[in-house]
């Protein structure tokens, strides 16, 4: 959320540049890392749901992060990023 604020707040490519490139480092991190906390903190007959749940979200946050192009008609991309940042 703060590099999604961040992107919105920018006032120059190299800015927006900065800010999505440390977005993407953050999602490279954590992505790998909750399945590594399910796998260690979930019980092995609950693992697979678990493991599902958690791809099913990841799959359904890219699948809406595709209606941002309505907002982005609508408002513009800095205000898009500032909604999407909120929320």
């Amino acid at each position: 959320a703060a590099a999604t604020l961040g992107t919105a707040l920018s006032s120059s490519y190299n800015e927006v540049l900065t800010w999505r490139v440390l977005m993407g480092l953050a999602c490279a991190f954590t992505t790998p890392t909750g399945y590594t906390l399910i796998n260690d903190l979930v019980p092995e007959d609950r693992r697979s749901f678990a493991t599902s749940l958690y791809g099913t979200g990841v799959a359904l946050g890219g699948a809406l992060a595709s209606l941002s192009i309505l907002l982005d008609n609508s408002f513009g991309w800095q205000q898009t990023t500032i909604i999407i940042s909120v929320m």
